[in-house]
């Protein structure tokens, strides 16, 4: 397996991620949310922030039944 060609790389830059969690605990200056967070929020990366909002007309507590996916693909495509 080759790896590729090392003067190629290129590396991460800064991006945003809109994200909506709900804060479930708060201890001190430490926040607990419903969803683990997969990515670093350090400074050195980018950083993030918390801010409350309201959005009265959004649907809460929804749920989806009878859902179905159906993909068509060619596995001799990797």
């Amino acid at each position: 397996m080759a790896l590729g060609n090392p003067s190629r790389t290129r590396q991460w830059r800064p991006f945003t991620l809109n994200l909506d969690r709900v804060i479930t605990a708060v201890a001190g200056n430490r926040i607990t949310i419903d969803a683990p967070i997969t990515y670093a929020i350090e400074t050195r990366w980018g950083g993030g922030g918390i801010w409350r909002y309201e959005d009265p007309g959004r649907i809460e507590r929804v749920g989806v039944e009878n859902l179905r996916g159906v993909s068509e693909f060619d596995p001799g495509i990797a």
